[in-house]
C-alpha cells in the first residue's frame, strides 16, 4: 500500500480509510495503464511482455528502457497491491505521476470531473471526523472540512498527497543514484 506523504486526521480508522480510498483509486489506474499498455489482462502481464514493455515505456524518462520500465511499473503494481504501507521510489513517484496526469487529462478531455466519493459509510466517518476536530480546534484558520473532503475526493491533488517531494521531476535529466546522491549532499 501506498504510504501517504500526510495525515489528514489525528482518527486513525479515518486516515486508514483515507488511506485505502487512495490507494484503491490509483491501483484502478495503474491496472487500467497496464492492460491497455498489453492489451490483456493485468494478471497476465509479465516484465518479459514484448506489447507491454514498448507501451509502457512512454511512462517513465527517456533514458529507461523498455525491460525497465516494464519491470518498475510491475514494481509499483506490486507496492500498491501490498498489505503494508511503503514509501515509493523516485521511479515509482515518477509513474504515480504519470498515471495520474494521464488520468486527469482524460477527464479534462471528456470534460469529466476526476472527482469520486469515498463509499458512504467511510465518507460519513470521516466527514463526521474532521468536522468534530474543527470544531474542537477553536482555530478558524484550520481547514475547513468540506475542502479537506474534497482533497480526499478529488484526484487534482493527488500527486502532492501521493509524492513526497518533487525530486522525482529530476529523472529527465538525472539517474536515481546521482539525485540521491545529490540528497546527501544536502544533508550534512
Amino acid at each position: 500500500m501506498l504510504k501517504l506523504n500526510c495525515s489528514f486526521t489525528k482518527d486513525e480508522q479515518a486516515n486508514a480509510m483515507i488511506r485505502q480510498f487512495i490507494n484503491d483509486r490509483i491501483t484502478e489506474l495503474a491496472i487500467r495503464d497496464i492492460e491497455e499498455a498489453s492489451g490483456k489482462d493485468y494478471l497476465e502481464v509479465t516484465r518479459d511482455d514484448k506489447e507491454f514493455q514498448d507501451n509502457i515505456h512512454y511512462f517513465f524518462p527517456d533514458y529507461y528502457t523498455p525491460v525497465r520500465s516494464a519491470r518498475e511499473f510491475l514494481e509499483l503494481l506490486k507496492l500498491l497491491k501490498s498489505r503494508d504501507q511503503e514509501v515509493p521510489t523516485l521511479t515509482q513517484e515518477y509513474a504515480l505521476h504519470a498515471i495520474i496526469e494521464r488520468y486527469l487529462t482524460m477527464c479534462d478531455n471528456r470534460h469529466q470531473s476526476p472527482a469520486k466519493a469515498l463509499p458512504a459509510k467511510a465518507r460519513s466517518y470521516v466527514q463526521e471526523v474532521l468536522r468534530r476536530e474543527y470544531e474542537a480546534s477553536g482555530n478558524k484558520d484550520e481547514l475547513d472540512p468540506d475542502y479537506i473532503l474534497g482533497k480526499i475526493e478529488d484526484m487534482y491533488d493527488y500527486d502532492e498527497i501521493c509524492t513526497f517531494n518533487l525530486d522525482y521531476s529530476a529523472l529527465d535529466h538525472f539517474t536515481e543514484d546521482e539525485i540521491n546522491d545529490m540528497r546527501g549532499k544536502e544533508d550534512v
